[in-house]
């Protein structure tokens, strides 16, 4: 039989490794009695999640009701494009004499108002014309509606002799009074002093400018010199009425400056002036402000159409 004996530091040993025994089996089974118990709240992430899906369904519902507009647009435009074909084809085309017709005729040729203007008072211009041919000069008869038209239009001999002898008499006459913003080249060589030269000029001169307001602006021509104008000047006049204007409210710098009597710097003092006030109701005010100082510009400027 063996005895144990153990010395009092051992046994001091012993007992504090029993109570640390027992202290950690007690705190093992206390712990959860010491630590309080808390509950997690998924409300807020629920609501969340929630208004996530709720904001997907308006997006798909938004996606869907702009997707269904845009189908009835198309449809509608197929509607649309469709109704104005039928329309067109439904034009029935009748013999026209071009130098009679009025403004009405032309529009039952499926002409709107405004173009059977435009082709009206191009004729009346050019005192009629003599082949059906000329018909293609005027912009708004395009060479698909110029065939359309051509087996229907017809000129009477009595027209082409006319417009024969007033294109002699416009060749040789020094009688008769041109008018400046109007005249075609024909029409201006017809005037002793006027050469083919001198036509072009003129006529690129006052596409530039809008149109030509006063005699005196002739000068300005390149070429023609004081004793030119004074030749000329007794057979030509001025309709002021239909000069072109630019308008200051919707002009960029770049078509302002192409004018003849308009600079870049003016041009952009222009469209500065109108960011920095707005709309300008009557040109005079850019003169009052010393915008612009050229008094020629008020007749190739509007502020209203």
């Amino acid at each position: 039989m063996f005895i144990f004996d153990f010395n009092s530091s051992e046994r001091r040993g012993l007992l504090v490794l029993a109570i640390l025994i027992v202290f950690g089996i007690g705190f093992k089974y206390t712990l959860p009695y010491l630590i309080p118990k808390t509950k997690t709240d998924f409300s807020k992430f629920k609501k969340e999640i929630s208004e996530l899906e709720f904001a997907k369904e308006q997006e798909l519902k938004e996606k869907e009701e702009k997707l269904n507009k845009y189908k009835q647009y198309t449809s509608y435009k197929k509607y649309d494009k469709k109704k104005y074909y039928t329309k067109k084809k439904k034009i029935k085309y009748f013999k026209l004499n071009p130098n009679t017709a009025t403004i009405s005729d032309w529009q039952k040729f499926g002409f709107s108002q405004k173009q059977a203007k435009v082709i009206f008072n191009y004729i009346k211009k050019a005192g009629g014309i003599s082949k059906k041919e000329q018909l293609k000069k005027i912009f708004v008869i395009d060479d698909k509606k110029y065939k359309e038209i051509s087996p229907y239009i017809v000129i009477s001999k009595k027209d082409t002799e006319k417009q024969d002898n007033n294109t002699y008499n416009n060749k040789y006459s020094t009688n008769q009074i041109i008018e400046l913003n109007s005249a075609n080249k024909t029409k201006l060589t017809s005037i002793k002093g006027i050469g083919d030269t001198y036509a072009e000029r003129i006529i690129k001169y006052r596409d530039l400018l809008g149109g030509f307001y006063s005699k005196e602006q002739l000068k300005e021509v390149y070429g023609i010199k004081p004793e030119v104008f004074e030749k000329i000047k007794d057979y030509v006049n001025i309709d002021k009425s239909s000069i072109k204007k630019l308008n200051v409210n919707f002009s960029d710098v770049k078509s302002l400056s192409a004018h003849p009597y308009i600079s870049y710097k003016d041009a952009k003092a222009i469209v500065n002036y109108r960011t920095k006030t707005g709309f300008i109701k009557n040109i005079d005010v850019l003169f009052e402000k010393k915008i612009i100082s050229d008094k020629k510009l008020k007749y190739y400027l509007a502020s209203q159409d």
